[in-house]
Order: structure tokens, then sequence, then C-alpha cells
């Protein structure tokens, strides 16, 4: 005996009305997710473990790693890098619309509204410098240094305005680098700041071989780059330059005495496949898969760096 009501479309229309709280309780959470760049946090937050891995005395790395202040000085860069990335997707969001590669950001995607993105931030941010505050003053000139390349000069003075934008983001690229040294090693010296000059010339060939891949994606937004002010093939001899740099610098902490043949050997062999790249893209600069592969062998090369940097201080 049949003992629905109203046939079988009321039995259909169940399970949709008893999903759909949870369908719109996941929405403002997953766009929290994507409007702080997961990805993106990760990279930097790695960053400063690496750079305190690589500036540790022998001997010392797992009990500063392990210890509550530096536990409380970790959260305190997930949420000031976290606030700061949701502050630039709400900053950038009418452009993010126009573009293949942001117009799913939450957004332009409607996930949040811009109020809940810009509370969302700011809350993130001031929890960051609190945290700082309370735990890591010392490290307060190194939270503003970020917050001041990235969202003021970057997002708001520069983006819209030269090609060259992305050279004002580097002292945000060098700030956990810095961060992590002095909290590693105790004060910053000479090869400290060899390694985050490396990391600015690194931000440079990882984020103009972005824009030589998606230029026309830009250019559409208005957003200048680095190929739509000087052309494809000055910018590739460019990041050639800045390639160079890099791997110039990147032996600068094994000739200070630093690290030894394991450094040596892990730079020149990361360095020979930046400069191959490198090379390959200036060759054939309308290539978008040569300008990908350097983007892509560009995302991890510091980070494995400071690996190599770290097995050889710590071995």
């Amino acid at each position: 005996m049949n003992t629905s009501v109203g046939g079988p479309c009321s039995i259909r229309a169940w399970p949709i009305s008893t999903r759909r709280p949870f369908a719109l309780a996941r929405r403002p959470l997953k766009g929290c997710v994507s409007l702080i760049k997961p990805r993106m946090l990760a990279a930097i937050v790695a960053l400063f473990l690496g750079s305190t891995a690589a500036a540790a005395p022998a001997g010392k790395l797992w009990s500063l790693l392990l210890s509550r202040e530096y536990s409380l000085g970790l959260a305190a860069a997930l949420c000031l890098v976290a606030g700061s990335n949701a502050l630039n997707n709400y900053l950038d969001r009418d452009i993010d619309s126009l573009m293949g590669r942001t117009r799913r950001r939450a957004l332009p995607s409607a996930m949040l509204s811009e109020v809940e993105a810009l509370t969302f931030s700011l809350a993130l941010i001031a929890t960051s410098l609190t945290l700082i505050g309370f735990v890591a003053s010392e490290l307060l000139w190194a939270a503003l240094l970020g917050l001041a390349s990235y969202i003021a000069l970057y997002t708001l003075i520069f983006k819209r305005r030269t090609g060259l934008n992305v050279v004002a983001a580097t002292p945000a690229v060098a700030a956990p680098i810095l961060a992590g040294w002095v909290v590693g090693r105790g004060f910053l010296d000479a090869s400290g700041l060899a390694v985050a000059a490396l990391s600015m010339t690194w931000g440079l060939a990882h984020f103009w071989s972005l824009t030589m891949i998606f230029r026309e994606d830009y250019r559409r937004a208005g957003v200048p780059t680095l190929p739509g002010w000087l052309g494809v093939d000055r910018a590739s001899k460019l990041i050639v330059s800045v390639s160079i740099a890099t791997a110039s610098l990147s032996y600068v902490p094994a000739i200070l005495g630093d690290y030894g043949l394991l450094y040596v050997v892990g730079a020149s062999a990361l360095n020979t496949v930046l400069l191959a790249l490198s090379l390959s893209l200036a060759f054939k600069p309308i290539s978008g898969r040569r300008a990908w592969r350097l983007y892509k062998f560009t995302a991890p090369y510091i980070l494995l760096l400071l690996l190599v940097a770290a097995l050889d201080a710590h071995a």
C-alpha cells in the first residue's frame, strides 16, 4: 500500500529541503577560504618556517619550533598573511571580476558580501598585530613592512599604474624571510639580508613569468604588466637578468661561511634549472608553455633552497 502523500514529486523534494540550509551555510565558509588564498598563505608561512630552520643554530631548532612562543608567533603569521590576502581580494574585487583567472574568487562569485569580506580581513589583521605585540613585539616591523608593501604600495598605489608594479610587492616577499631569520638566529646578519634580497629577485622572476602567461587577461582588466609595458622580448630578457641575480645571491651565505658543500651542490642544481628555463623563455618569449614551466619551477625554488640550507646546517 502506497502511504506517500502528494505523489512522487513530494518525495523527491524532501532531500532538497533538508540539504539547502547546509548548502547555504557552506557558502560563506567556502568564501572565507577562497578569500585568504590558501596556496599563497601556505607558501608565505612556509618561507617563515624555512627561514627559521635555515638560520637556527645546530641543536636548537626543535626546541625553538616546539616552544609556546613560536607557536603563537606562527599563529600570528597565519592571521597576518590570511588577512592581507583577504584585504587584497576586497580591494581588487572590481578587476577580479574582469579576469578569467580570478572571476571565481569569493567576491566576484558572490560567496560573501563586501562588508563580510572587509570585516573578516580586518579582524584577521587586528588579531595578528595584537598577537605579535604581546608575543614578539621585536618583529612588529616585519609585519608592518609586509602590510605596507603588499597592501599600500602594491595593491593601492602601483598595481594599476605601472608595469613595474610587482617590484612594490617584493618587500612583502622578504618580510617572512627576515622575521624567520631573526627568530632562528636571534639577530639579522649579512646572510639573512642576502637571503631576503634573493627572495625579492626570485619574486620578480616568479611573478613576471606569470604575467607573460596571462598578459592578455591583465590587459583586459586594465592592469599594466611588464610584457605589456616593455614587450615580451625585453620582458623575457629582464626575467633572465633577475634569475641571474637570484642565482648569484644564493651563494652569498656559503661565501660567508654559513653553509657548506651540501648547500652549494643543492643551490647549483636549482640554479642550473632556473637559468635554463629563463634562457629558454628568452629564446622564444611568446611561448606560453615555456613561461608556464618557468612559473611552475620558480614556485618551489626558494623553499627548496631553504630546505637545502636547513639540511646543511643541521645534518
